[in-house]
């Protein structure tokens, strides 16, 4: 995908949606939808009892972060299995091409996943991270350069943007709720991913919950600012969901397993690798170096165990409040929704 400036210049491309979540590719730098095989076996400690060499998992990506992640951090060496890559704008058109069988696995942020699970789709969340530094966030409350908005109590009265159905909305809902900002005051504006900067630097709208890398876009490109930061009102968890089928089989399970210790690896490396792999990410995507590395500085994350303490009341929080807000029309119960197998490889 491309994102054009409302200067007419572009500023990036075949990024997506910052939901989050954070994406992968091949051996080599490669374009959507292309194969990597590595030579040997990988030395993972997956389950390898399935006859992998078989295997072709196909990720799913978004803003080719998970791709820039593990191509960078050297986690996609010597693979055992092959893999496809597909880029999609947010973590809703993953899921969709999840659950129509096109991909096994992607990543997205919490928000989708709840809303995926609320509409009956097969999937299952397999793996989850959350941010090393807690008080570091891919969301923010982002405005122009020159607006006079420097809080939330100064959203009453304004046109505010989001992507409704997305941790932007949950972001918002929740600051405002805290602030004592009655939402009622506020015009909200439902916006895409790729369209969102342009709004809020077109006039269109006032202020904007946004999420990576847009939100660092909009600092080093536009010269907007960051007033509020999501870290206060959103835990920024994101996972990778796979769809009931893939893990129905042993063969694909062991593949999936295997990638996302390799994913687990990958962050730890990123931790100690952060200008390496802001540098990669630049050049992949075409981004310009501040804004990879304002986004890599805040995209700082970790695999952890899916349990109730870290990941799955959190969420089931995050579901009632979308329920108590009227966006869920029933109440969803997301036990069902976890699938603790690959555990072990956090």
């Amino acid at each position: 995908m491309w994102f054009e400036e409302t200067h007419g210049r572009r500023v990036g491309r075949r990024f997506a949606s910052a939901v989050v979540g954070f994406g992968l590719a091949a051996a080599a730098v490669v374009g959507c939808g292309s194969t990597s095989k590595a030579a040997s076996a990988g030395t993972s400690t997956a389950a390898t009892t399935a006859p992998l060499s078989a295997v072709t998992l196909r990720m799913g990506d978004q803003a080719t972060s998970v791709q820039t992640l593990l191509e960078t951090s050297g986690e996609l060496q010597n693979l055992p299995y092959h893999v496809t890559w597909s880029e999609f704008p947010s973590g809703a058109a993953g899921i969709a091409a999840l659950t129509g069988g096109s991909v096994d696995v992607v990543p997205t942020a919490d928000a989708p996943a709840i809303f995926a699970y609320a509409a009956h789709d097969p999937i299952k969340v397999i793996s989850a991270s959350l941010p090393s530094t807690p008080s570091q966030s891919i969301y923010g409350l982002l405005v122009p350069g020159n607006s006079t908005i420097d809080s939330l109590a100064s959203l009453a009265g304004k046109k505010v943007g989001w992507q409704t159905g997305s941790v932007g909305q949950y972001f918002g809902l929740q600051a405002l709720k805290q602030a004592g900002v009655p939402a009622s005051s506020v015009t909200f504006v439902n916006l895409t991913a790729g369209s969102a900067l342009s709004a809020l630097n077109g006039g269109k709208v006032d202020a904007l919950f946004s999420s990576d890398p847009f939100m660092s876009i909009g600092v080093a490109d536009f010269h907007d600012k960051v007033v509020v930061s999501g870290a206060s009102y959103v835990k920024g968890e994101t996972f990778w969901i796979a769809s009931s089928s893939a893990l129905a089989s042993p063969s694909v399970s062991a593949a999936i397993g295997d990638m996302v210790g390799r994913y687990a690896k990958a962050q730890i490396w990123a931790a100690a690798h952060r200008s390496q792999w802001a540098a990669t990410f630049s050049r992949i995507t075409g981004l310009p170096a501040a804004v990879a590395d304002l986004y890599v500085n805040r995209s700082q994350y970790v695999t952890v165990p899916i349990t109730a303490a870290n990941i799955i009341t959190p969420l089931q929080n995050e579901a009632d409040f979308f329920y108590q807000q009227k966006v869920l029309t029933a109440p969803v119960h997301l036990t069902a929704l976890f699938d603790t197998r690959f555990n072990k490889q956090a």
